[in-house]
């Protein structure tokens, strides 16, 4: 498998036949905005996803491997036919770059978050936006807890925890008291949530 630009993240499909990379050209230069997918038995390249205008943040498989979704610093969200390369929906709301976007685990919605300081829900099969969480002051990072029923948002040194099917703020003492920039947050199979912070 080969790039012509530097590859920045990689991420396996499913049932691990292809996986699909973002890539940069490195310092000072300029990106291809693109994400690549190659099949992993032949090396061929699949489709290309079109260009987002700016540098591709994400991109992930969704938990079928159906679709793929990719977020960009131009602000949009797109999600794509994983067989076809052909763009399904285009999820326009945010108004900063796009950090994160993670589909739940049963597919059905995504959640993605942004430098306009909040949070926002989808339905993936429809491409509408359900909700918006906000209140941080800062960019947001956002992903689904392992059962689905929670989101976790982090920004600088706050971390909220969100009902996802009604988008409620639940109550949290997560977080970190000298206000560090969080740098790590991961859920654990049990839901047990742990952060680092520099």
């Amino acid at each position: 498998l080969r790039s012509s630009h530097w590859v920045t993240s990689v991420k396996f499909s499913p049932d691990g036949t292809s996986l699909i990379s973002t890539q940069s050209s490195g310092y000072g230069g300029r990106g291809d905005n693109s994400v690549k997918h190659w099949h992993l038995l032949t090396g061929e390249e699949l489709p290309p996803l079109a260009k987002h205008s700016n540098t591709v943040t994400t991109a992930e498989f969704s938990p079928d491997g159906k679709t793929i979704v990719t977020a960009s610093e131009d602000s949009n969200v797109r999600i794509w036919n994983a067989d076809t390369g052909d763009e399904l929906f285009l999820l326009p709301n945010h108004i900063g770059g796009v950090e994160s976007a993670h589909f739940s685990p049963d597919g059905k919605t995504l959640v993605t978050g942004s430098r306009d300081h909040t949070a926002r829900v989808w339905d993936s099969t429809t491409g509408l936006e359900l909700y918006v969480l906000d209140g941080h002051s800062g960019r947001v990072w956002a992903e689904f807890s392992p059962d689905g029923k929670k989101i976790l948002t982090k920004s600088e040194g706050k971390v909220r925890i969100w009902d996802a099917m009604s988008g409620e703020e639940l109550p949290s003492n997560i977080g970190h008291d000298d206000d560090n920039y969080i740098s790590q947050l991961i859920f654990g199979p049990d839901n047990t949530v742990f952060t680092g912070s520099s």
